[in-house]
């Protein structure tokens, strides 16, 4: 295998056939030299040579495209997740806390929009149509964050609907945590029911509508999340109302976060969680979240809505007269209409009175009153609830019927 060396040229041409069956030999042949093999006897080294750097060549410039093709894909793969991250913005980033920071003055107390149990909430325009609401939560001596807090804030975060708020962004400090939550034009419903002055006008389309949203939010905590969210404060305050009056729960999970942060030995909180007024008469007494307990907030709120009156009203200073017991000792004392004038607002009465509109809001009474059953078992669910409150516009009779006990 190899050369045949040059003494042997005149050998391999007298005698050709004593090389046969040796492809691996080969002769240099030069353009003058007579004495050169037929290239039919053996290959040329030449050509072989050739061939060898023909292919070697070929090699380097295939492995030279397949490199610049791999850097290439790999520059555009980090080109795109840059752009993915920035597009997801992360929520701890820091540029949006410092900004919102910034727009507030550090939380200044102008800013305030509302205080609440939890927590005190201001307001963040950020400019370019980007308005926020930023819920500041502080905690206890007894209470630290962990990472199943965190874990929980983020679950939160992903649940989309469209009658509940949307949590935009958080932030977790030494002794205070931050929700970024998309801001509402028009407040809460506690605002526009007992604190506008002068006091707005809310029609009967706009109540009804309120009723339907803020059922369907809860049905979805109820039945569609999974694990199920039991929000333990329902109220006006917790229910916001964007520029089309459309409503949305806020603060759903925040209670059991709070709960959760509390660091101890001791067995689990029993701790009433909920808003006096609200709350249903187990509340003091279950230990196990219920979905009941949502279910007569939602009805003493679909009360608010037809009276107009706070769950709690003061009526001496020293004493309070709860709306429930307030409407079922009206229904029981009054007949027919009577029992609608007493009870409802007077600006919705004359809105409805003498039309079909009335039977409407006799229905949503009647359901409010099955919410607020002081038996847990005698209540609806809330897929229940959305059902005939769609029923309530779907069903609507041409006759007016005032027979509510």
């Amino acid at each position: 295998m190899g050369l045949v060396p040059n003494n042997f040229l005149k050998f391999l041409k007298s005698s050709p056939s004593s090389f046969y069956g040796n492809p691996g030999l080969c002769v240099t042949c030069l353009a003058d030299d007579s004495t050169c093999v037929q290239p039919n006897t053996l290959r040329s080294c030449n050509s072989s040579n050739n061939k060898k750097k023909n292919h070697k060549l070929l090699i380097v410039i295939l492995g030279s495209f397949v490199f610049c093709a791999l850097v290439v894909l790999l520059l555009w793969y980090l080109l795109c997740l840059r752009k993915t991250v920035k597009s997801k913005e992360p929520m701890t980033e820091p540029s949006l806390f410092n900004e919102v920071m910034e727009v507030t003055e550090n939380l200044n107390e102008k800013y305030s929009i509302g205080r609440g149990a939890q927590g005190t909430v201001y307001k963040a325009d950020l400019g370019s149509g980007n308005v926020y609401s930023v819920k500041k939560i502080m905690f206890t001596r007894k209470q630290t964050v962990d990472t199943s807090m965190i874990s929980e804030i983020k679950t939160v975060g992903n649940i989309k609907h469209r009658n509940l708020v949307k949590l935009v962004n958080f932030w977790i400090k030494n002794d205070y945590g931050l929700i970024l939550y998309e801001y509402m034009e028009n407040g809460s419903l506690h605002d526009v029911l007992h604190e506008a002055v002068p006091a707005q006008r809310l029609e009967w389309r706009v109540r009804y509508q309120i009723a339907l949203g803020t059922a369907h939010g809860l049905e979805y905590l109820h039945n569609d999340c999974d694990p199920l969210i039991v929000h333990r404060d329902i109220k006006p305050r917790n229910i916001l109302l964007d520029r089309d009056w459309v409503p949305h729960i806020s603060d759903f999970g925040i209670a059991k976060l709070i709960e959760q942060s509390s660091v101890s030995l001791s067995p689990p909180s029993t701790a009433v969680v909920g808003t006096i007024g609200y709350m249903a008469p187990e509340a003091a007494f279950l230990i196990k979240r219920s979905t009941e307990l949502d279910v007569y907030s939602y009805g003493v709120v679909l009360l608010e809505l037809l009276t107009r009156k706070k769950a709690l009203e003061p009526s001496s200073p020293s004493d309070s007269t709860d709306l429930v017991g307030w409407v079922h000792a009206n229904l029981e004392n009054l007949n027919g209409s009577d029992q609608l004038g007493a009870i409802c607002d007077p600006d919705l009465l004359d809105e409805v009175i003498g039309s079909a509109k009335m039977e409407e809001v006799h229905k949503l009474l009647l359901l409010a009153i099955r919410c607020t059953a002081r038996e847990a078992s005698e209540r609806p669910i809330m897929r229940e609830v959305v059902k005939q409150l769609r029923d309530i516009k779907l069903n609507a009779p041409n006759g007016v019927s005032l027979n509510i006990l």
